[in-house]
């Protein structure tokens, strides 16, 4: 029987390959390509364990090796995720190296909030879309809510350190015992700290966007964020 294997989709997206082209995206695609590897492992994880419980509940042969299987994805999860939380650590979306000529970073962090309204009416508007119970999708909300203060809070800078602390905060959850199953109502704990990595890339992207509009070089994220609000509904229901 072929074993599970969770596909990032956005990976797959014309949207992921056109943000690539915004100047700078490839300082957070460091980033992104390891989370989102770490992600399908521990995915595979959940759903190659959730296997080896039913085999034992079942007295079938194969539920240790499921088991042994769900803890090999996972351990390879947390060593894409430690290649992610060093380049996020390193990552420095410069926010005074991009915007306009002359413009302080004050007045070029309000059009970058600008920009950022716009992603949070289109989150807003995905989430409505998701066939998902309403205290879920408020979470999710939340979390989301949670990454946009931390860049109201401290511009580039916060939102980065607030991306590094919950994938260090992943890192620990996956590394225990219960792999942070444990249901933090609505959700288990784990997925609280990869939704803002999913949405963290949607924003970063928003604002490498406008500085490069800054330079006439115009580029559209938005479907990158609808990606990756896409990717957050699969995970619910394929990682739950």
């Amino acid at each position: 029987m072929e074993l599970p294997s969770y596909k990032i989709g956005l990976r797959e997206t014309p949207a992921y390959k056109q943000v690539l082209e915004i100047p700078g995206a490839k300082d957070v695609d460091e980033v992104a390509r390891p989370f989102l590897e770490a992600l399908e492992a521990f995915v595979d994880c959940e759903v190659i364990h959730r296997r080896s419980g039913r085999a034992t509940a079942l007295e079938l042969p194969k539920g240790e090796y499921y088991e042994r299987l769900a803890m090999m994805r996972n351990a390879q999860g947390l060593r894409a995720l430690e290649r992610a939380r060093t380049a996020a650590r390193k990552l420095d979306l410069s926010l005074a190296k991009r915007g306009r000529a002359g413009e302080s970073d004050k007045e070029t962090a309000v059009r970058v909030r600008q920009a950022l309204d716009e992603r949070d009416l289109l989150l807003g508007n995905q989430l409505m879309e998701m066939d998902l119970p309403a205290e879920e999708v408020k979470a999710i909300w939340t979390e989301h809510k949670k990454l946009r203060a931390a860049f109201d809070e401290g511009g580039d800078a916060g939102l980065v350190t607030y991306t590094v602390d919950c994938l260090d905060k992943l890192a620990k959850m996956r590394e225990n015992l219960t792999k942070g199953r444990q249901h933090a109502s609505p959700l288990e704990w784990w997925k609280y700290f990869v939704i803002p990595g999913l949405y963290f890339l949607a924003l970063a992207y928003a604002c490498l966007e406008t500085y490069a509009n800054d330079q006439n070089q115009y580029f559209d994220s938005s479907p990158m964020t609808i990606a990756c609000s896409n990717e957050t509904y699969r995970l619910i229901c394929t990682g739950c």
